[in-house]
């Protein structure tokens, strides 16, 4: 480990990804639908990422948001490095990188940091020695406009609990068997297996034990390297965190992870009571996780609650206008909660969505047209965008080139090996997932505007078989040519017929 990381894993380059909660459309969404309205909502705004990264997440809402200004912080300079060549080859002008770590920032190392509406740190609050979480508190409290929303997610106990001990394995035996970061991890579980099969009690006597390392497997090494071998790595209780941000003057707002706003889909029906006695935000949050045994945190705060009326929030909300995200083949009423799987009423999901689908539509347009309570209604557009299929739009953003140019630059990574599955897209304001058999057509579609998916899918071939990558079907490899043109074939036409039109009117490509 490098003496300037402060004990934070940078032997090997972090993962690239986009996070949909971090989109400042996401957040405001939430908070309105909480009853906080946030006072930049609906106008152009001032973001930054701490801790960003190569800053792709940054970069797509850069694109899709292109009348407002995006910051990105991240003391990696190889991190920063790749966000500015990707910045400059996509021609986008509204984002600003720099490697300043918190200190160097909250300490004046740049004097031009302006006031920020939004502000995320996502990955960062439970993995960074405790200077550098207190220097996370003064940015904030700094560079934080009064009635913006922050947006803090961190490993969160009481679920962490049963795992804390292995994590101190994982990074004692990598401390004592020096090597690359991801080996190190590795070689770590392996270990953990041997305890297990030599009868370790808390290897055998733990059932979530068992679980929680075969995901830890199952996820990209390079993840698991900076989950489990940061040396700060603490999970905290969610009343210490809004006791810390307490101190920057911050207010817990809602959970950026919509579902858990609603405790009948998120927690045991015997602990409403409870949860609905706690007058205390801080003891109510902490009773949910207890609830749910929450490990995963995503806490919205706001620097100064505006003081609006339920009816000023109500109509907001009313005239946010939603898009649908996935064909109504797709929709479902089921849900992923942290109790397990939860169910909507079909009846009144189900009529939303299909109105959705028809064409975009505002929930006031929507409550005109079909008659459900307005409660019903606006929990059924909450879970429906909490699992993807529908989206509030972003009303400002005409300008459609900064993203078709980003997405372009995104296809042109994909032909030289470097995949990224999501385009930006700047009808939400976010960016959506392209998997790359979508982006091997559109490759197709940019090279020949006229290519029929036979074409499409040769060309395809072509492509995996140039930057040494194959596809996988029920979780297992396709190697064979024949089984790889009908798979591409079969995904090619899934997308023209049930996404593309849409990807089109929505300015994507």
């Amino acid at each position: 480990m490098q003496a300037w990381s402060r004990g934070y894993v940078t032997d090997i380059p972090y993962t690239t990804g986009f996070y949909r909660e971090l989109a400042p459309g996401h957040l405001h969404f939430a908070a309105l639908a909480n009853g906080t309205l946030p006072m930049a909502y609906g106008r152009r705004i001032r973001y930054c990422e701490l801790g960003c990264g190569y800053g792709f997440t940054t970069l797509a809402l850069a694109a899709a948001n292109p009348s407002s200004e995006f910051w990105g912080f991240d003391f990696n300079p190889s991190h920063i490095a790749t966000a500015q060549a990707m910045a400059e080859a996509a021609g986008l002008a509204n984002v600003r990188f720099s490697d300043l770590s918190f200190e160097q920032a909250v300490a004046g190392g740049s004097g031009d940091i302006p006031k920020f509406d939004v502000i995320t740190a996502h990955g960062i609050y439970s993995w960074v020695a405790p200077p550098v979480r207190e220097a996370v508190h003064q940015f904030l409290d700094r560079f934080l406009d009064v009635g913006g929303l922050a947006l803090i997610t961190y490993n969160a106990l009481p679920g962490w609990g049963p795992m804390a001990p292995m994590q101190w394995l994982i990074n004692q035996h990598a401390a004592r068997h020096p090597g690359r970061s991801d080996q190190q991890v590795a070689h770590a579980l392996a270990f953990a297996d041997g305890l297990r099969e030599a009868g370790a009690v808390y290897l055998t006597g733990n059932p979530s034990l068992a679980t929680r390392i075969a995901t830890a497997r199952s996820l990209d090494a390079a993840y698991q390297a900076h989950e489990y071998l940061n040396q700060s790595w603490a999970p905290r209780f969610a009343a210490d965190v809004m006791a810390d941000l307490a101190e920057a003057r911050l207010t817990f707002v809602a959970s950026a992870t919509l579902v858990e706003n609603i405790d009948g889909f998120s927690v045991p029906p015997g602990m409403l009571p409870q949860i609905r006695a706690a007058q205390d935000p801080a003891w109510r949050e902490t009773l949910r996780d207890f609830a749910s045994a929450k490990n995963f945190r995503r806490d919205i705060y706001a620097r100064g609650v505006q003081a609006a009326s339920s009816h000023e929030v109500s109509t907001a909300l009313a005239d946010m206008r939603l898009l649908a995200m996935v064909p109504e083949a797709r929709f479902t009423t089921k849900f992923a909660s942290t109790i397990g799987e939860v169910n909507g009423n079909p009846e009144v999901y189900g009529a939303l969505y299909r109105r959705l689908v028809a064409r975009p539509a505002s929930l006031r347009e929507l409550l005109s047209e079909i008659q459900i309570p307005q409660a019903a209604a606006l929990e059924a557009v909450v879970m429906l965008v909490h699992s993807g299929q529908v989206h509030p739009m972003t009303p400002l953003n005409e300008n459609t080139k900064p993203a078709k140019a980003f997405n372009q630059m995104l296809l042109k990574r994909m032909l030289a090996g470097r995949t990224i599955e999501y385009f930006a897209n700047p009808a939400i304001g976010s960016a959506e997932q392209m998997s790359l058999v979508d982006q091997l057509y559109l490759a197709a579609l940019q090279d020949d505007p006229k290519v029929q998916i036979p074409s499409a899918a040769k060309f395809g071939w072509s492509v995996l078989q140039r930057i040494g990558q194959r596809l996988k079907k029920h979780g297992v490899v396709i190697s064979d040519e024949t089984e790889s043109l009908a798979e591409l074939t079969r995904s090619m036409q899934e997308f023209v017929a049930a996404r593309l039109p849409r990807l089109k009117a929505n300015g994507v490509i």
